[in-house]
Formats: C-alpha cells, sequence, structure tokens
C-alpha cells in the first residue's frame, strides 16, 4: 500500500483526537494535524501546521490548498461540521481528496431544520422525526415543554427546554435578533443514543447504537453499545434510502432520543467521525480507517468482534516542559519495577522504548546488591532486556548514587526516593524527577 499522508482539520477537536487515535498506528497512513489556534492537537500530531485558516477566512480554500501543497496531503478528514461543509464548498482549489459525503449531504445535515425537511420528503415516510412547529404560535398550551435549537449548530450548543410561551416568545426574539434561526421541536424526556454508520456504493453497511449515558459539554464521555438495537438499525437504512441517492456515504451518524412513549425520534445527522467512536474501533470497527478505504474507492467491510463494549472518558494530560534532555538516569526498585503489582511500572518502560527511539542513553542505577550477572537475570525476570541500558551501575548500600554516576549538563535522573533525588539535583545540578512525573516525559505525539 502506498504511504497516504492525511490532513485532519481542526485537528484539536474531540473529533480530530479520534481521528488521530484511529490513525496513528495505521502503517501506511502519515497524519498531519491543522488547527487554527492552540490546543491539544500540537501534543499529539507529530507534524503539526498551526496556522491553519479560520473556516470563515475569506481566503479559506486558497490558505487550505497552500497547507495541502507544502505538506503534500493526499486525503483531508474534516473534524467537525462546519469544516466539513467549507471543505467541500472548496474542493476546486484543494489538491486532495475530501473524505465525505457529498457537498448537498454536508449542507443538509448541517440545517437541521434542512434535515428534518429533507427526511420527511421521502417517498417512503420517515415517522421517526420529532413533531416540528414553524413558529410559536403552532405551539399549543398543551404542547409545553418544548425544545428550542439552532438551526445551525452542533451538540448542546444553544439547546433549550421551554416550560411556558412567554419564555419561548422571548427566546426566539433574541435569536432573530441575533440572526441565528431556530427549531422548535417537540420535548423528548427519554434515553439518548448515537448511531455509528458507514455507507459505500453498495449502501448501508454498519450501524451500531450506542447509549450516551453520561454527558458533558455535549460528549458523551460515557457510553456503551446497544447490541440487537433493530429499530435504530431501520432509521438508519430509512436515513441512507433518502440521503444516499444524494451522496452518503463514508462515515456518519446520527443521534435520537425517547420521547414520552418510547419511541425513538431523530435529532441530527452528520457526516462525519463522532468523538465517541472509540467505542466501535475498541470492538473491531474502524470507522475512519473504513472512510479513508472508501474514499480510495476500495470496498471494505467492518469485523466487528464484540457486541458490548462500554468507555468512560476524562480528560487527558499532555505537557511541554522547558527542559529537554540528552541521558536520562533511573532508578529500578520502586521505579521501573513496582512491587505492589508486583510488575514492571508500565509508563517507566514506555518512557525506556521512547529513549531508545530517540537515541538517548539510559544508565540504570540501582542497590541490588548481587552480581551484575545476577541483575541481569533479575531484569530478563521482568522481560527487560539490559541492551534498554548503556551501562548498569550498582551502589552499595549506605552510598549515595550521586557519587557513582556522572551526567552532562542536560541529563535526567528519575528515582522514586526524594532524598536520593535532592542530593544528585545538588551535587550535579541537573533535573531530578519522581516516578509520579514519568507522564510530564512522554511524547505521545505521532
Amino acid at each position: 500500500m502506498q504511504q497516504l499522508r492525511v490532513l485532519v482539520y481542526p485537528c484539536g477537536s474531540e473529533i480530530g483526537l479520534e481521528i488521530f487515535r484511529s490513525l496513528k498506528d495505521i502503517p501506511f497512513v502519515t497524519l498531519v494535524g491543522a488547527s487554527s489556534a492552540a490546543g491539544p492537537g500540537e501534543f499529539c500530531y507529530a507534524h503539526y501546521v498551526g496556522d491553519a485558516p479560520w473556516m470563515d477566512d475569506e481566503n479559506f480554500g486558497r490558505d487550505m490548498a497552500r497547507i495541502c501543497f507544502t505538506q503534500e496531503i493526499d486525503l483531508v478528514m474534516p473534524a467537525n461540521d462546519e469544516a466539513a461543509l467549507r471543505l467541500l464548498e472548496n474542493t476546486d482549489e484543494l489538491p486532495a481528496t475530501v473524505v465525505c459525503s457529498s457537498l448537498e449531504v454536508a449542507r443538509i445535515c448541517r440545517n437541521k431544520r434542512l434535515t428534518y425537511e429533507t427526511l420527511a420528503s421521502s417517498p417512503q415516510g420517515c415517522d421517526f422525526l420529532p413533531r416540528i412547529y414553524a413558529d410559536a404560535d403552532e405551539v399549543a398550551d398543551a404542547d409545553f415543554p418544548v425544545i428550542i435549537k439552532p438551526a445551525v449548530g452542533q451538540g448542546t450548543e444553544g439547546f433549550h427546554v421551554v416550560h411556558d410561551r412567554a419564555t419561548l416568545e422571548r427566546k426566539l426574539e433574541a435569536a432573530a435578533r441575533a440572526a441565528c434561526p431556530q427549531v422548535i421541536c417537540q420535548y423528548l424526556p427519554g434515553d439518548e443514543v448515537t448511531v455509528d454508520c458507514f455507507s459505500d456504493e453498495r449502501g448501508l453497511r454498519y450501524a451500531e447504537s450506542r447509549q450516551r449515558v453520561r454527558i458533558k459539554n455535549g460528549i458523551a464521555v460515557r457510553s456503551i453499545s446497544l447490541p440487537d438495537d433493530t429499530e435504530a438499525r431501520e432509521i438508519a437504512q430509512a436515513i441512507q434510502d433518502r440521503l444516499g441517492p444524494l451522496g452518503l456515504h463514508g462515515v456518519w451518524f446520527f443521534q435520537l432520543r425517547r420521547d414520552e412513549a418510547g419511541a425513538y425520534r431523530l435529532l441530527e445527522v452528520a457526516t462525519r467521525t463522532a468523538g465517541t467512536m472509540c467505542v466501535d474501533r475498541a470492538a473491531g470497527a474502524n470507522l475512519p480507517l473504513m472512510a479513508i478505504w472508501d474514499a480510495l474507492g476500495h470496498t471494505t467491510e467492518p469485523a466487528r468482534q464484540f457486541d458490548q463494549v462500554e468507555v468512560s472518558r476524562a480528560l487527558a494530560n499532555s505537557y511541554r516542559l522547558p527542559y529537554e534532555f540528552d541521558e536520562l538516569y533511573i532508578d529500578f526498585d520502586d521505579t521501573i519495577v513496582d512491587h505492589r503489582i508486583p510488575g514492571v511500572n508500565l509508563e517507566a518502560v514506555s518512557l525506556l522504548y521512547q529513549c531508545a527511539n530517540k537515541k538517548i542513553p539510559v544508565t540504570l542505577v540501582t542497590r541490588y546488591p548481587g552480581t551484575e550477572d545476577d541483575l541481569r537475570g533479575v531484569l530478563g525476570v521482568c522481560r527487560l532486556d539490559p541492551a534498554l541500558f548503556v551501562a548498569l551501575i550498582q551502589v552499595p548500600a549506605g552510598q549515595s548514587k550521586a557519587n557513582y554516576i556522572t551526567p552532562g549538563a542536560h541529563a535526567l535522573y528519575v528515582d522514586d526516593s526524594f532524598g536520593e533525588r535532592a542530593e544528585v539535583a545538588s551535587e550535579h545540578g541537573i533535573a531530578a524527577l519522581g516516578v509520579d512525573a514519568i507522564e510530564a516525559l512522554l511524547d505521545r505525539r505521532q
């Protein structure tokens, strides 16, 4: 397979980070992240462009084309709804293929009112649509509460539950002054699910739903697969039947919520990767990768291995330290090896291999009392190759480790013992960190 350079824009969104995690280990893919502002993407993407144009820039197409040329991009993957629309609107200028549905479908899905109207016009009918009100006068007193949300928006942005007519009219007037058209629809009190989908020229190939158990800032931070969700699959097929002929293909998803009677009603459709498609990936179906194959004209089949997967998401830490080290001295007991498990400290081992990849020499410093052959045997028991270290330094009991090492000016020392770290830092004037700081040393860019 030829090497592909894939641009992700904007790469720091939750969608951009999920695309990164989906494709970073694919051998024939080189990822390039692009962003208009500083964000998490620069801590993930080894190839990073930080001056990408804003989506409302007048010269958006020209500037994105410049990035594609200079970075030798083959494919562009949009990482939010507006990005998908803007990239598709500028495909004539781009020297790369946008991995997305057609421009017509992107326009339909970008506007919820247009989405509902398009699906409602289906010859087969779409009885899963919520009740939509043309204006406040259509809402009867018995219909409250109702929902209002921007026609063009995503997630919970601008979402309001309105319980009375006065509040509804006030919010609609404010939205009109702000030139932000709203959609008024029935209140849906039930569970919310997302249905992750993949389509190609043969039609719908994958549709699996997951319940959004806990939502924070519009993002599902806890989700669980819902196997055998026949009702959701039937809705997926109905959407495919209506939008497929207009160019719906590749990776896409839609969201549903149950009404008072327990029936699914549609919230929105999106023509992109979802931030929590990691659930599908963990089950064996890498939908962003399948979208790449589809864009290249190849047919592919999902290979889901598990019916049910549950994920819990939280903030992840990435660091930039004001210190570049060119050699590492590291302790063994309670640093590389965690005797509480017992076993190796996985972050410490990651650091060792990171140093090996970057050609940074590592010296093991330990108080192990046996011979060097005995120490090598202990390393073998831990499945640690002695070749990871340029030297094995054994320090006698009662002696300071600071007296047995000869670090350069930009060396780094890692040890679980505060006293040992303090002596090394004082004697040699180098940075000395504890086991708890190892995560800050890991460079996760790929």
